[in-house]
């Protein structure tokens, strides 16, 4: 269908104005950076409740260590050796993955700074 020309009564559609161009540019950036504010906020508090339930762990495995030191001959609990081995190789996978996801939300965010740079 081929387009007609444009009558001189017909109005050209309105483009916005620059300022509620940036109006909304810097309302989208707003948005942006409390739903990464959020999320920072989600993953701390997933963070510090899974510290906590590795930190009782880890107590309760020393204080187990603790009673058991002087009743075992040559060879320590292979149980207590293992859970505590399993529990320390979970809790510095656990910091590894924490930390790369943090650092993605933060790149995250320092690329929606960079946009409203320019």
């Amino acid at each position: 269908m081929a387009s007609r020309p444009r009558a001189m009564s017909e109005r050209m559609p309105l483009l916005p104005s620059w300022e509620s161009f940036t109006y909304e540019l810097e309302q989208l950036e707003a948005r942006k950076v409390r739903e990464f504010l959020e999320a920072e906020a989600a993953l701390q508090a997933s963070l510090q409740a899974t510290y906590e339930r590795v930190n009782d762990e880890y107590y309760a495995l020393l204080k187990l260590t603790l009673m058991l030191k002087g009743e075992y001959e040559k060879d320590p609990d292979e149980e207590l050796y293992r859970r505590y081995r399993t529990m320390e190789a979970a809790a510095n996978r656990l910091q590894k993955e924490s930390k790369g996801y943090l650092d993605s939300l933060r790149g995250t965010c320092y690329e929606i700074d960079l946009g409203s740079q320019r």
